[in-house]
């Protein structure tokens, strides 16, 4: 059963445009956490605001814990430090196409460093030590001690260890493989260590006698005598148990298979509470729990999505981002509502509704507001009107930017009136409501260029001196030419839904 509503798939992808281009022509001047240092000028090309949120969390994290090294392994704390210096790589304007220095290709370029860095972050990038692991307060490897721990393991054959469970012994053949291609690939300093540390950890776990002595042990900083531990045999079916053990069923769709979920899940904490399981029993229950929780459906989100949505207000965000957003909350109840919910449902509407709240935008002096959205669908005699009004303007009264995202709003707006055009498509039967909020939008904040600003009204002109809008940023007119491709793209998509919707 697919729910995939046509304007709804279209929102998505006005929804990126709007990042692209400012839609709402919102200050681009990037605003940094409060109380943190920008690392660029605001007059870079890029909106880099959401990559310098990120970098300003990863440097607080880094702060906030280097007197405590011990406590976290070696290869989590270099991975934290070279987010930090990826995000510092691109936030630096001066190196924007300069690939070998670390700098941003595109805007799509930083968009995916910032979610990358924030996914690490959330997910919690600095790992405590565990047996084996090797603390962040002992020295860096170097390639050579890299290259030297491999050789020492590189014939190490299986017949040799045959007590050692198979998992035990694939998880030190992995490592191996992984240290020998990072040592020959001129890898950078994170990739060196994680492939340091976890073939001294999978090793370890193997055959302390195979370690280095050069090495750090577990636990012990610097110091070159291993210290042994205690083998964990439940670290993997804990972990695995660790991650479900909180899940409750009204998160999920009702035609998940919670029930055998649930009966797995007390197998697998009857198991952990057993004093001695045989690595297999464990290995077997931690990939039957995995295989159940992975058939679940979750829909945890697009409830946390719509109790979100619910705590907006309207006038806090321009006509148009506040209008995408009315459209994904029917759509995404709908979905939480249908028990039969696929996973690409889900994930779909997910998507869109995430990437629309992501889009909210700060309206400027003078703009339409999601208060102004019409509460009755818009007809074509109502479309008619409005671009009729919209022709009346001069583009030599307004700024080049805001009258190019204007301009396309205008065009968009008279093809959905042609019946013959491929943006009918953009609409549901009768309703323009999609074209005309858009163009209101735009219409409404136009920026007059400085010499009409002196005494005058009218659309866009906002309050003197407001800096707000793109030609007063200095951004590129480039951006807006990200929303010619995605609207060129929102047709092909448009047409993969319509293949099916049933």
């Amino acid at each position: 059963m697919k729910k995939t509503k046509k304007t709804v798939v279209v929102a998505s992808f006005a929804a990126a445009c709007t990042l692209f281009a400012g839609v709402g022509f919102a200050a681009a001047d990037e605003t940094p956490a409060p109380g943190s240092t920008p690392v660029v000028s605001a007059q870079a090309n890029y909106d880099r605001s959401a990559l310098q949120t990120q970098h300003d969390r990863a440097v607080t994290l880094r702060d906030a814990n280097s007197g405590k090294l011990s406590q976290y392994t070696q290869s989590s704390w270099t991975h934290l430090l070279s987010d930090i210096d990826t995000a510092e790589a691109k936030l630096d304007s001066s190196k924007d196409g300069n690939f070998s220095a670390g700098g941003a290709a595109s805007q799509s370029d930083v968009n995916s460093t910032a979610s990358s860095i924030k996914t690490d972050l959330d997910l919690g990038i600095l790992q405590a030590p565990q047996a084996g692991d090797i603390k962040a307060d002992a020295p860096l490897q170097t390639t050579a001690s890299l290259q030297s721990f491999y050789n020492k393991v590189k014939d190490v054959v299986r017949s040799s260890y045959p007590s050692a469970s198979n998992d035990k012994w694939s998880r030190f053949d992995a490592s191996r493989s992984h240290a020998r291609w990072t040592a020959s690939s001129g890898s950078d300093q994170y990739s060196v260590t994680r492939a340091y540390d976890d073939l001294y950890k999978d090793t370890y776990n193997l055959d302390q006698s195979l370690l280095p002595t050069s090495a750090p042990a577990p636990g012990q900083g610097g110091s070159s005598t291993p210290a042994p531990a205690p083998v964990d045999k439940k670290a993997g079916l804990r972990s695995a148990y660790d991650k479900v053990k909180d899940y409750k069923q009204s998160d999920f769709t009702a035609a998940s298979p919670w029930a055998a979920f649930d009966a797995e899940r007390t197998v697998a904490k009857a198991l952990l509470d057993s004093a001695s399981p045989t690595d297999e029993a464990l290995a077997a229950e931690t990939t039957a729990l995995n295989t159940k929780s992975g058939a679940l459906i979750s829909i945890a989100g697009l409830k946390a999505d719509l109790a979100k949505a619910a705590t907006l207000k309207p006038a806090d965000y321009t006509e148009f981002t506040w209008y995408l957003v009315t459209l994904d909350v029917p759509y995404a109840q709908s979905i939480v509502d249908d028990a039969n919910a696929t996973q690409e449902d889900v994930s779909t509407a997910q998507s869109i509704f995430d990437s629309d709240l992501a889009g909210l935008k700060a309206p400027i002096a003078g703009q339409k507001t999601g208060a102004d959205v019409p509460t009755t669908p818009k007809t074509k005699e109502d479309l008619s009107g409005l671009v009729a009004q919209a022709e009346t303007l001069k583009q030599a009264d307004y700024t080049a930017d805001s009258w190019k995202v204007f301009a396309d709003a205008l065009k968009d707006a008279k093809e959905a009136l042609n019946p013959d055009a491929q943006s009918q498509l953009l609409r549901d039967g009768g309703d323009y409501t999609f074209n005309y909020v858009e163009l209101e939008d735009a219409q409404s904040a136009l920026v007059r260029n400085a010499s009409q600003q002196q005494g005058q009204g009218g659309a866009g002109a906002g309050a003197a001196g407001n800096k707000s809008g793109l030609a007063q940023t200095g951004a590129s007119v480039s951006i807006v030419a990200g929303i010619m491709a995605l609207l060129a793209a929102a047709a092909a998509a448009i047409k993969l839904v319509d293949r099916k919707r049933a």
